[in-house]
């Protein structure tokens, strides 16, 4: 009797666990995934149209929830406090965006380009030159959403919340912005 107690004891603090964290859930489906594709491998063809239908649904809020959580994490933030994060967090981002920018070029200019004709199938193309101002400033933001210009849509909310911030009464939209951010999360 006290075995039964014990086992079902297990049973409820682990669904309480499950259930509590997304980060716990996350990495054992994660782990579940590749045990799954490297171990089952060809078996597990039958799910193909269920895995596209997982990641169409992962695309869906993808980048309305960055643009949510931009905008609703930046314009909840005091001017001051936003000032002091700026300070402390320009080296990291500076940084961050060299490499970036030093990785784009690198594979750009990494690959060889042919000078005599060739039958193999990469492209022989010169590389075109790449324009920051267009993918970091979005001039339509439709435009950036439907083309996936992650950067531009990054700096459209950033841009948002910095104007959210100074508001005096945003209340109604911070909510409406919790209530998105959350409702995407659950997705």
């Amino acid at each position: 009797m006290r075995l039964c107690d014990s086992s079902n004891l297990w049973d409820k603090r682990m669904l309480t666990v499950f259930r509590g964290s997304l980060t716990l859930q996350m990495i054992i489906a994660t782990l579940l995934g590749i045990f799954t594709g490297l171990f089952l491998g060809d078996l597990c063809s039958v799910f193909a149209p269920w895995e596209s239908a997982y990641i169409m649904i992962l695309k869906i809020t993808t980048i309305p929830y960055l643009i949510c959580a931009v905008m609703h994490g930046i314009g909840r933030l005091v001017a001051s406090s936003a000032k002091q994060i700026f300070q402390k967090g320009l080296l990291f981002i500076g940084c961050t965006w060299a490499i970036n920018i030093a990785m784009i070029y690198l594979t750009v200019y990494l690959f060889p380009t042919s000078h005599s004709q060739s039958h193999s199938a990469f492209s022989t193309r010169a590389a075109t030159p790449i324009n920051f101002a267009e993918l970091l400033i979005p001039e339509n933001i439709f435009a950036a959403l439907s083309n996936n210009l992650i950067p531009a849509i990054v700096i459209f909310g950033l841009l948002i919340g910095l104007a959210l911030m100074h508001l005096r009464e945003k209340q109604t939209v911070m909510a409406i912005l919790d209530t998105l951010v959350e409702v995407l999360t659950r997705i």
